[in-house]
């Protein structure tokens, strides 16, 4: 037996029994608290791969033999691409490892700047970065509640498994609505703003690949309509589709090293959004012919040696 007084001067008396028991359930209140803890990590790191609403259907037909394929209309996004210049010659004389290391460094640098414009990272491939602005906005309306049921069942069934709680019993406390992938909000900006922020964040990862890693980056911008959705049966993988992400995918392509090439419909956004400060910069109107889609205008631009002051001018303007 073993027995104890508490502050009221109460005994206790217990069993070796009882008090291997109580071991065991705190044991597995523990491992609970653990189960919690990495379902939450999982939730932050999967939200900032798609959309909250894709992940709960993901989640919901996990066990099922079929899925479909979750796709959504975006009726005004920007799309850009960026890529490594000379990145294949580069790779033929570099080891494997410090490759990996390069791109790991272009990646996060592009990852930051995303995160300070509310831009929205979609997928990379080899040294290839894809981004978006408005594609998780437009998510966020039309499932305004989804961060709140985002890996909840999960959680709960996990939960259930090590605690031997009922169903009903209270789910992990969730994010607001609004939480995202910008800090702690979404950013709701309407498509001029989005062209905005897309060529201040492509000026300012051409300039700083440049000096701080070394890198001569090209990037492509674009801004149309364009489908988002979840395809494959095995690690499935968020991606946008359609005309207007070929376009963008072409503009980089044709760009020259340490430029942003963007299509004319983007200048067009631009130009409404920050007309003042977009005069300012060293363009060059030019025409292209790309493949599938014919003969284009499109426009050249420099980033502005002085990046910081111009994207300071910029920010105020907007």
């Amino acid at each position: 037996l073993a027995v104890s007084e508490d502050d009221e001067g109460i005994l206790f008396v217990a069993t070796l029994q009882d008090l291997t028991e109580l071991n065991r359930a705190m044991d597995s209140h523990k491992t609970a608290l653990e189960v919690v803890k990495r379902a939450k990590t999982m939730r932050s790191v999967f939200k900032h791969a798609m959309p909250t609403s894709l992940l709960t259907n993901l989640v919901r037909e996990h066990a099922s033999p079929v899925r479909r394929a979750h796709l959504t209309r975006h009726e005004d996004v920007s799309v850009c691409f960026v890529d490594i210049y000379g990145f294949s010659k580069y790779c033929s004389a570099t080891p494997a490892a410090e490759v990996a290391r390069t791109v790991h460094a272009m990646f996060s640098l592009l990852d930051s700047k995303c995160a300070l414009l509310g831009i929205e990272k979609i997928r990379t491939i080899g040294d290839g970065y894809l981004a978006t602005a408005g594609v998780f906005r437009d998510y966020n309306r039309a499932h305004p509640t989804a961060c709140s049921e985002i890996l909840r069942e999960h959680e709960l069934d996990e939960k259930m498994k090590c605690t031997g709680r009922e169903v009903g019993s209270p789910a992990v406390s969730e994010p607001p609505p609004h939480a995202t992938r910008r800090g702690s909000v979404v950013p709701d900006y309407d498509g001029v703003t989005n062209c905005a922020h897309m060529l201040l964040f492509a000026l300012e990862a051409v300039t700083e690949s440049r000096q701080n890693l070394g890198l001569e980056l090209r990037v492509g911008l674009h801004r149309g309509e364009v489908l988002s959705g979840i395809v494959g049966q095995v690690s499935a993988q968020f991606d946008i589709f359609g005309h207007n992400a070929n376009y963008a995918a072409r503009l980089e392509q044709h760009c020259e090293p340490s430029h942003v090439h963007i299509s004319d419909a983007l200048y067009q956004g631009v130009e409404q959004a920050i007309p003042e400060m977009l005069h300012t910069l060293e363009i060059e109107r030019q025409e292209h012919e790309f493949k599938n889609i014919g003969k284009v205008s499109t426009v050249m631009i420099k980033p502005p040696p002085k990046i910081a002051s111009w994207l300071r001018s910029a920010y105020v303007e907007l």
